[in-house]
């Protein structure tokens, strides 16, 4: 086995963990920097892409190598990372009638895959702006249908 094919055989290791961090990855990268003579930092980046993309743009908002060689792969991304910390719905609920105890259930429809959604949604990353009352809080959500979901909302208390 080359040398490539075992650290990438080692993250994965690494990843597979439940607990796995930006730490952790921070850490599997230093001491491959430590241990081996050259470390193939794009076959990294390329396999985290695979594995676990929200991981790989957590490391990159720490890491400015990483941060570089994204920004250098895929140029369209923001170079800021504010984008990819969040997601922001916008919303009107004056056209929408509360149901029980003021939760509001709305229709929403995106291009955003569902790992991101529910990996947003893990992390309390999702902001949910209403056009009257500003920030609401997004109790939960459901999938309807391929991009397609139930927000349930509750409007803050003032």
């Amino acid at each position: 086995m080359g040398q490539e094919a075992k650290i990438i055989k080692e993250l994965d290791f690494v990843l597979t963990h439940p607990a796995c961090s930006v730490l952790n990855i921070e850490h599997f990268y230093n001491t491959c920097l430590y241990v081996y003579d050259s470390v193939p930092l794009l076959s990294i980046i390329g396999h985290m892409k695979r594995m676990s993309p929200h991981l790989l743009t957590e490391w990159s908002l720490t890491n400015l190598m990483v941060k570089n060689l994204l920004t250098d792969l895929e140029p369209d991304l923001p170079s800021n990372g504010e984008n990819m910390r969040s997601i922001t719905i916008r919303i009107d609920l004056s056209k929408v009638k509360a149901a029980e105890k003021g939760i509001f259930q709305i229709v929403w429809t995106t291009d955003i895959p569902d790992e991101t959604i529910n990996y947003h949604f893990k992390k309390k990353s999702i902001v949910v702006n209403d056009a009257v009352d500003g920030n609401v809080m997004l109790l939960g959500l459901s999938i309807i249908d391929k991009n397609k979901y139930y927000l349930y909302i509750k409007k803050r208390r003032k």
